[in-house]
C-alpha cells in the first residue's frame, strides 16, 4: 500500500477510512482516483472482524457502494470508459444475468 517504510502493515480500516476522505478533499480528479483506489484495495484485505471491532455494526460489504460510486465518479470526470465487463480495477465481474437485458455477461 503506497509507499511505506519496510515491515510496515498498516491496518486497512484505517487505510480505507483515510484514503476515502482524502479522495473527497482533491480537487484533481487523477489525485481523487488515486486515493479512491487505495482506499478500493485497502477494503479488499479488511475482514469483518476487525471492521466490528472499531463498531460492532460495521460490516466490509457496506463500504463498497461508496467506493464504487467514487471511483465511477472519479472515472466520468476523467472521461475513462472502463471495458465492459470489468470493473475499475480491472478485474472480471462476476458472472450473472445483465440487470438489463437478462442475459449473462
Amino acid at each position: 500500500m503506497g509507499r511505506l517504510p519496510s515491515g510496515v502493515d498498516p491496518d486497512p480500516l484505517h487505510v480505507v477510512t483515510l484514503a476515502h476522505h482524502l479522495a473527497d478533499v482533491q480537487t484533481d480528479p487523477a489525485e481523487e482516483l488515486r486515493w479512491d483506489l487505495l482506499a478500493l484495495d485497502a477494503a479488499e484485505s479488511l475482514t469483518d472482524d476487525r471492521a466490528r471491532e472499531h463498531h460492532s455494526s460495521l460490516r466490509v460489504a457496506g463500504f463498497y457502494p461508496s467506493l464504487h460510486l467514487n471511483v465511477a465518479a472519479a472515472h466520468h470526470a476523467l472521461a475513462i470508459r472502463p471495458r465492459h465487463g470489468t470493473i475499475s480495477t480491472g478485474r472480471r465481474r462476476t458472472a450473472g444475468p445483465s440487470p438489463r437485458t437478462g442475459t449473462d455477461g
